[in-house]
């Protein structure tokens, strides 16, 4: 049997089709079940029976595909290429739920790939490199490496390994977008071998704080990096004073025009000759940086500035970055915290917008990391005199109040996420929403259960 789809003639076993049959059966009881979306199982079913699904499905696209890795920004990043091709008149699938070990992977493939040109997929750094081997990806997109779930990944240095393994098997013809900010990527990325295009920013905020914990040693010789500009812990502008190893150039350079927290950013992108003025529903210097990576992937794929900065001007949000949501009366910006770097950037948001009223929810599940530690580098202490109502909640809620309270804040604690939910929803202010995966999730949980009450 073949797949003749868009005129192309590819070859489908039969453990193929019956590793197809049987994970969309599990996907259908999943959902009929109401055990979640069903697109993660889909796949661990099928793989289970076809370990070479993933590369058969790549097949079928004749664009190949854009894989996104790294610790921040990968969902944002992957949803704005996926709308840029898009725009540009290609059809497009994609991981859109942020399922990205190989099962969501090979779930989203399953669902489109047969009569999708190209694959928009958000991979997670340890399953990357079985993943890249199998897709062959066109472009490669690395966002930048900050320490995240050290339980789960490990140090720095062992994500940077996966990535440089993934890249690996990237397309003989292919491209590696790297950020040119974080020099830990840099140096990966010139050892790679690899064609690399560079993006980054030109500038950051005026009092932005170095971190460098995370990768501030120069490569070549060990000598402490130095820096002219930071923007996000340890991603700036940085040079070695000892033996000259510096950042590159950008291909395409991203200035911060107007930062209004978490809902807005006027950013002005750069690659040679032009540039374009683009607006987007999101905030931040992470946003103004995603923009970057998935400017220069798109112009990868021969998509123009012109169009990048259509697809990005009335792009809605993604889930739990910078999303409104409606509780009672009140109403809740939902914004997923995962490390200090993130945790920081988010905190200057929440100033720029003025927010009084803080939800600050902490789970310690697996996705979330089993270590917490990292919430005594986010610098919390900048809200003081800035909040009016502040709430911990969470499966480590009391840690997280101990937190709060060394930070000199007021906190109450209330672990049962739906009750503090209840509590921030009797306020009249809006408020804003820290919070990891799981207890992200947790929300969206009690939002929807809320929801179903009001209408019976």
């Amino acid at each position: 049997m073949t797949d003749t789809s868009r005129g192309r003639t590819t070859p489908v076993s039969l453990r193929a089709r019956t590793a197809k049959s049987l994970g969309r059966l599990a996907g259908t009881m999943s959902r009929a079940l109401r055990l979640g979306a069903g697109e993660s199982v889909v796949g661990k079913i099928a793989t289970a029976v076809d370990p070479t699904l993933l590369r058969e499905l790549a097949k079928s696209m004749s664009d190949g595909s854009v894989v996104v890795l790294g610790t921040n920004g990968k969902t944002s990043t992957t949803a704005m290429i996926a709308r840029g091709a898009t725009f540009a008149g290609r059809s497009v699938v994609t991981n859109a739920t942020g399922a990205n070990l190989v099962g969501g992977v090979v779930g989203a493939l399953m669902g489109a790939a047969a009569t999708a040109e190209l694959g928009v997929i958000e991979v997670d750094e340890v399953v990357a490199p079985r993943v890249s081997e199998a897709l062959r990806p066109r472009v490669m997109v690395w966002t930048n490496v900050f320490r995240d779930q050290l339980d789960r990944y490990g140090e720095v240095d062992l994500i940077l390994s996966y990535l440089a393994r993934a890249a690996e098997g990237l397309h003989p013809d292919g491209a590696l977008v790297v950020d040119a900010d974080d020099p830990g990527l840099v140096a990966a990325a010139q050892r790679s071998g690899k064609r690399v295009v560079y993006f980054g920013l030109t500038k950051g905020r005026a009092d932005a704080a170095h971190i460098a914990a995370d990768s501030s040693n120069c490569p070549n010789c060990g000598t402490p990096l130095s820096y002219s500009q930071t923007f996000l812990g340890h991603l700036g502008i940085y040079a070695c004073p000892s033996c000259g190893w510096r950042r590159p150039e950008p291909d395409v350079a991203v200035t911060p025009v107007e930062l209004h927290g978490a809902r807005r950013l006027r950013a002005e992108i750069r690659a040679g000759e032009e540039t374009v003025e683009v607006e987007l529903n999101m905030g931040g210097l992470s946003a103004a940086s995603n923009v970057g990576a998935a400017a220069a992937a798109l112009l990868c794929l021969g998509v123009s500035l012109d169009v990048v900065a259509e697809a990005l001007a009335d792009m809605p949000t993604v889930f739990g970055r910078g999303e409104e949501i409606n509780v009672g009366g009140a109403t809740g910006l939902l914004m997923l915290m995962k490390n200090p770097a993130g945790g920081n950037e988010l905190i200057a948001e929440l100033l720029e917008d003025g927010y009084r009223r803080v939800f600050v929810a902490v789970n310690d599940r697996y996705a979330d990391g089993l270590d917490v530690s990292w919430l005594w580098d986010i610098e919390f202490e900048r809200l003081a005199g800035h909040t009016d109502q502040l709430v911990a909640s969470g499966r480590r809620a009391y840690d997280m109040a101990v937190r709060l309270k060394y930070a000199g804040l007021e906190v109450a604690a209330v672990p049962d996420v739906r009750e503090a939910m209840l509590l921030m929803a009797d306020g009249e202010e809006p408020f804003a929403i820290l919070a990891t995966y799981t207890a992200m999730r947790e929300i969206r949980t009690a939002l929807r259960g809320r929801a179903a009450h009001l209408q019976t």
